[in-house]
């Protein structure tokens, strides 16, 4: 029992040590242009720190499309500690990273009893590289924190379901709550529990099925609440405008080849980036899928579910990874339109403990029958987990800041409309005005309506002393939205200084309709009487 708790340290050690060999850079690492601003300095409550106003705020009030209360308190605690230094956020997520390898370690070791594929589950979980945008993104604090309380609810009913107590059960329902609260990726995790019955646990059949489900119903109650909670606040975020957009057979599409790509990615994770545009939606710059390439999504989905079921009772563990991994995907895969993203690696943070355990176990049974002995599995496995630290470690580096994290958006998904216009906009703040307009330019190309790039491309050609650039462009957007009065208004000033003031005069005339309370066109229509046309 000693030599156990022993190794049980060590390894935990280990776990520590490599997620800070990995992460430690992050302490240097910038806010990116991605919602990190709206989330932390751009929040005024974050700003005003931990108040008995900010706490009303955190809990009652939905803000950039969610409802989550313990992350936003999160962030006003970290204000309080040390200010809006991106430095320190970082390290709070690395650590939240920590914590999680180190519950889902002692959660896998309490529910099998197996020390070593226990850690290695753990250590997937800490160095693989599809976890980078998880723990290096400051703004995805909320699933962070959301996977590290699932994980000690996880852990917690481990315990119950081996020892009982209601004290347990309580700890489990609690650490679930706390997680709802975060963020409501969380809300499959009873039915994680219920396959966790089947395997590891062998709570059924020994008891039945109606049994095990009535024990969680409480658990069952939570989420749907925050279910609830969560698809109200989505649909006041846009969520609503979305449904109309994609339609139902593209969203079970999207879901299909979703779930595939996120299994290739766990497998082979390279090519991985911080944004895939949604496939369906054009004006992200995503291609839709094919049909043929969605009927061998599905396929393979049926294939792979087929296998998994049929050797239950050999290898029972195919089944519960495969259906943890998938089952706990789906209210991340669009069903319920929330976003402009096909899909995130980011959601594959808890689900993806599924198909590790499942991995872990076929090796483990597999090296048992080749008779390699317990030295030679940890040099592989050590071996296999450098290889996937080194690419973690240089995934990782993209979120050092906002132009490299635009890059390898765009060197991965080179027609994302939304990183093209982000990145312009960076740019354009650095003084990088001819590489602005390019990106500006590119995202257009993609969205031919995108209002903000149009206007600020016409906006950073004018200020560049192009004005038949930029005349152009407000002409363009007047042209496709004629009740929008600022580009008409620009247009007229455009023309009037280019003398030709009957057309500036037409163009300002609109405005005055448009708006007709403004002084600064008044005073431009007034301007333009007195002027005479320029030889």
């Amino acid at each position: 029992m000693e030599r156990s708790r022993l190794s049980a340290a060590m390894l935990s050690a280990a776990l520590v040590a490599a997620v800070a060999a990995v992460y430690g850079q992050t302490a240097g690492f910038e806010f990116v242009a991605l919602d990190d601003g709206p989330y932390v300095p751009g929040n005024a409550a974050v700003r005003e720190g931990l108040t008995p106003e900010t706490l009303r705020w955190a809990f009652t009030t939905s803000y950039q499309g969610s409802w989550q209360p313990l992350t936003w308190i999160s962030y006003m605690v970290e204000r309080e500690l040390h200010g809006l230094e991106p430095g320190g956020y970082h390290v709070t997520n690395a650590l939240l990273h920590a914590a999680a390898a180190l519950l889902a370690f002692a959660a896998f070791h309490a529910l099998s009893g197996a020390l070593w594929r226990s850690a290695a589950v753990a250590a997937l979980l800490a160095l693989h590289p599809q976890h980078v945008e998880s723990v290096a993104w400051v703004a995805e604090r909320k699933g962070l924190l959301a996977a590290v309380f699932g994980l000690g609810s996880l852990w917690a009913y481990a315990g119950f379901a081996r020892r009982g107590g209601g004290w347990r059960y309580a700890l489990c329902a609690l650490a679930l709550l706390a997680g709802l609260l975060s963020k409501q990726v969380v809300v499959t995790l009873p039915c994680v529990f219920l396959l966790l019955d089947f395997w590891p646990l062998r709570r059924w059949p020994e008891r039945s099925a109606a049994r095990l489900i009535a024990e969680k119903l409480p658990l069952f109650a939570l989420c749907a609440g925050a279910s609830w909670m969560a698809l109200a606040v989505q649909g006041e975020a846009g969520g609503r405008a979305l449904a109309e957009v994609i339609g139902v057979g593209q969203r079970v599409a999207n879901a299909a080849v979703s779930i595939v790509l996120h299994l290739r990615h766990t497998l082979w994770p390279f090519g991985l980036s911080p944004y895939y545009p949604h496939p369906y939606v054009a004006t992200t710059g995503g291609v839709a899928f094919g049909a043929l390439q969605v009927a061998a999504a599905g396929a393979a989905l049926v294939a792979i579910t087929g296998l998994a079921l049929r050797e239950r009772e050999r290898r029972p563990w195919l089944g519960v990874g495969w259906l943890w991994f998938a089952g706990m995907l789906v209210p991340s895969l669009g069903l319920v339109p929330f976003g402009t993203h096909g899909m995130a690696d980011r959601f594959a943070y808890l689900p993806a403990l599924g198909l590790y355990a499942a991995g872990v176990w076929t090796l483990g049974d597999a090296a048992r029958s080749l008779g390699l002995g317990r030295r030679a599995c940890a040099a592989l496995g050590l071996a296999a987990l450098a290889a996937l630290g080194t690419l973690c470690w240089r995934e990782a580096r993209h979120w050092r800041d906002s132009e490299a994290l635009f890059e390898r958006v765009l060197a991965v998904e080179p027609r994302a409309a939304m990183i093209h216009y982000n990145y312009a906009n960076l740019l354009k703040r650095g003084g990088g005005t001819e590489r602005a307009v390019e990106h500006y330019r590119a995202a257009l190309e993609v969205h031919p309506g995108y209002l903000k790039a149009r206007t600020n491309l016409a906006n950073t050609l004018r200020d560049t002393d192009e004005p038949e650039a930029a005349l152009a462009e407000y002409q363009t957007l007047a042209a496709q939205y004629p009740t929008y009065a600022p580009p008409h208004y620009q247009a007229g000033l455009l023309l009037a200084k280019l003398g030709r003031l009957e057309e500036a005069r037409s163009y300002l005339e609109r405005t005055a309709e448009l708006d007709p309370h403004s002084e600064e066109v008044r005073a431009a229509l007034e301007a333009l009487g007195a002027a005479k046309p320029t030889p």
